[in-house]
């Protein structure tokens, strides 16, 4: 099983949307019509795994920027593909592009799923904060 890590083409917005609303929930911000425009103007990052071999997308990395600040706006992967590298790929590759940006000073992000905290952690970040909600639809 082998992957790439791509910058997101306009036509696959669609396809990294339903991606991102299936497996971390249907958010306002994360449309067609905001991600187009942040992609024409550099107004974020927004990475995709993608499959060598189907060439469908497995996994993504959307951050969004606002002003000095790049927020998180989720990570997901296709639970066949965890653990063999994906998301650790698409971190690596979205600090790489953080860095290279500097009007960016700062990076902030939430966790709407279980694993998400957890998995920032191994990667070396420390939470600031942590909120918990029994209920998800709160998340």
């Amino acid at each position: 099983m082998e992957f790439k890590i791509k910058n997101l083409k306009e036509k696959q917005i669609k396809e990294a949307i339903r991606f991102h609303n299936k497996y971390l929930g249907k958010h306002d911000i994360v449309n067609e019509k905001e991600i187009k425009k942040r992609i024409k103007t550099n107004n974020g990052i927004f990475l995709i795994a993608e499959d060598k071999k189907t060439h469908k997308i497995i996994g993504i990395k959307f951050g969004y920027f606002e002003g000095k600040e790049c927020v998180g706006r989720g990570v997901a992967i296709l639970s066949n593909w965890r653990r063999k590298g994906v998301g650790k790929s698409l971190i690596k590759e979205f600090e790489k592009r953080l860095k290279i940006n500097k009007k960016i000073k700062k990076y902030v992000f939430g966790s709407a799923t279980d694993t998400g905290i957890p998995f920032h952690i191994s990667m070396g970040y420390k939470p600031i904060a942590l909120i918990q909600f029994k209920n998800k639809n709160f998340r």
